[in-house]
């Protein structure tokens, strides 16, 4: 079963904000964004590392009053960041989405990971 991934760009005053969330009921679990966990909400403290390798679906998921000890990441069901130019921000959200595809992929069983773009008109 496919998965389905939202993404969402918001500009204001100078600044790109891109929020990438993995919607329910997909392959994936919603919770694929591996952030380092200082004991606060991870998405205010922007300390998103990456999104989950297999290796990693067996981390935590993050919750208020997780007990750190021990606790180097967690998982969230979103990130949100935030850049200064359209580029970054294009090139984080390319990024990710590239990443959750892999993951997607071996999360079917696929130990291949195959995807054609078409460059030019």
């Amino acid at each position: 079963m496919s998965s389905q991934v939202k993404v969402t760009r918001d500009f204001e005053e100078g600044i790109y904000t891109v929020t990438i969330e993995v919607l329910p009921g997909g392959t994936l679990p919603i919770e694929v964004f591996l952030y380092e966990y200082t004991g606060v909400d991870p998405i205010t403290t922007d300390g998103f590392y990456a999104v989950c390798t297999m290796e990693n679906l067996s981390r935590p998921i993050y919750e208020a009053g997780l007990e750190t000890f021990g606790v180097k990441f967690v998982r969230n069901d979103k990130v949100i960041k935030t850049f200064e130019s359209e580029e970054n921000a294009t090139s984080f959200e390319t990024s990710v989405i590239s990443r959750i595809e892999y993951l997607d992929a071996e999360l079917e069983g696929n130990g291949t990971y195959t995807k054609t773009y078409t460059i030019g008109t």
